[in-house]
């Protein structure tokens, strides 16, 4: 083999591996890989397959040269063809879209060397130059490179690419604690103890800042949580709607249980707890459960105050397996409840009254991380540089590319 192929062969070799190697580290990137990314190695075998392509070009039968030269081509289609199957895997469609645009430039390329290749049999080349009109030169070059990379850049849009952004998220926290007990029935107050009630919580819902987290417990015998506290009000309207009553009431559970889910609230990068609120609507008698006295210690020491809101009278009764009992309203306790934790405590409440619970609840604010998307950038990238590549091959050729 002469020193001229040998030389342009293993350059050739040296240029589709370090292209590979590129390849490889930007599949890399892509598919989040980092196991697989080891800077170090990929510069070693850049290096293995340049300083065999300088072995090789100067002296052919150098077989060490031969051997660094196809170390660095191995490895580095070992490390493309790992990651490009990974990718293919995850992003399918896109990665086919970017590997066809990249065909059209390499047949590009090699369609401009062979022009190169025609272009020496005319072996006059002063002649050549009198006869023949000045061509483009460089410039013939730009306009399909803008082409390529409007058809890349729509090709990279395929993906729906994302950033991640810090988005300020509030941390202030109100749960809403109702009474599902039987005793919730009796009609002393319209229509029933439990539609008040409820009516009462839809109202405070529809009235609390949007920017509040909002949860919501019921409770009877036990408490549950049926809403984490959340930004959907949908989803606290139609847990609202839904209770259904019970035997027992639970009064010191249903501040524990609000106070667990207030816990629950993500830090998102924030210092100590979220500013909290509780309101308990409740016609007040504890019958199950841990004392109120006890909620009440515990709601302090978590500075959560709890306002109170009692439903009902001193004559209320109602029909439980066809007995009428008398379900009088304790109002006492809810009244004391509410002052031991520095709340409010309310009979009749109006929505605006019920605005003084969360009116001086102060703010907390955190920052999560969401991805978001910025596919319009890619398609405005391909657009422009379609505009481009029209307007250039217009005015140096006349003709779009």
């Amino acid at each position: 083999m002469s020193t001229r192929r040998a030389s342009w062969l293993a350059w050739s070799l040296a240029a589709a591996g370090l292209a590979m190697l590129a390849a490889g580290a930007a599949l890399v990137a892509i598919n989040l890989d980092m196991v697989g990314f080891n800077v170090p190695l990929i510069v070693l075998f850049g290096s293995c397959a340049v300083i065999g392509a300088l072995a090789v070009s100067r002296q052919p039968g150098n077989l060490v040269g031969w051997l660094f030269l196809a170390t660095g081509v191995v490895a580095a289609m070992q490390l493309f063809t790992g990651e490009f199957a990974l990718s293919l895997y995850r992003h399918g469609g896109p990665l086919l879209a970017v590997l066809s645009v990249l065909l059209v430039a390499a047949a590009y390329v090699l369609r401009q060397f062979r022009r190169r290749t025609y272009a020496m049999k005319f072996t006059n080349v002063e002649l050549l130059r009198t006869l023949a009109p000045k061509g483009l030169g460089w410039r013939r070059h730009v306009a399909a490179g803008a082409f390529l990379l409007s058809l890349l850049s729509l090709a990279f849009a395929m993906a729906r690419p994302s950033i991640d952004r810090e988005e300020p998220l509030e941390r202030a926290t109100v749960m809403l604690a109702i009474d599902v007990s039987l005793s919730m029935e009796a009609d002393d107050v319209q229509p029933t103890r439990i539609e008040a009630a409820q009516e009462a919580a839809k109202a405070f819902v529809n009235e609390l800042p949007p920017t509040y987290n909002l949860g919501l417990v019921s409770f009877a015998k036990s408490a549950n949580v049926l809403v984490s506290p959340t930004k959907d009000r949908s989803a606290v309207i139609s847990g609202i709607d839904g209770l259904t009553l019970a035997e027992a009431t639970a009064t010191g559970e249903a501040v524990f249980t609000s106070l667990d889910a207030i816990r629950s609230v993500p830090a998102d990068g924030a210092d100590g707890a979220p500013p909290a609120r509780i309101v308990l609507l409740s016609d007040g008698y504890r019958t199950s459960g841990r004392s109120i006295e006890d909620a009440a210690t515990a709601a302090s020491q978590a500075n959560v105050p709890v306002s109170t809101i009692a439903f009902g009278t001193d004559t209320g009764v109602v029909d439980i397996r066809g007995e009428l009992r008398r379900v009088p309203v304790d109002r006492l306790s809810l009244q004391q409840l509410a002052e031991n934790t520095k709340g409010y405590f309310y009979e009749a409440a109006s929505v605006s009254e019920l605005k003084k619970v969360y009116e001086d609840m102060g703010s907390s604010i955190g920052h999560r991380v969401e991805p978001r998307e910025v596919t319009q950038w890619y398609a405005g990238a391909a657009l422009l540089f379609g505009l481009m590549a029209a307007g250039l091959s217009l005015i140096w050729t006349s003709r779009l590319p």
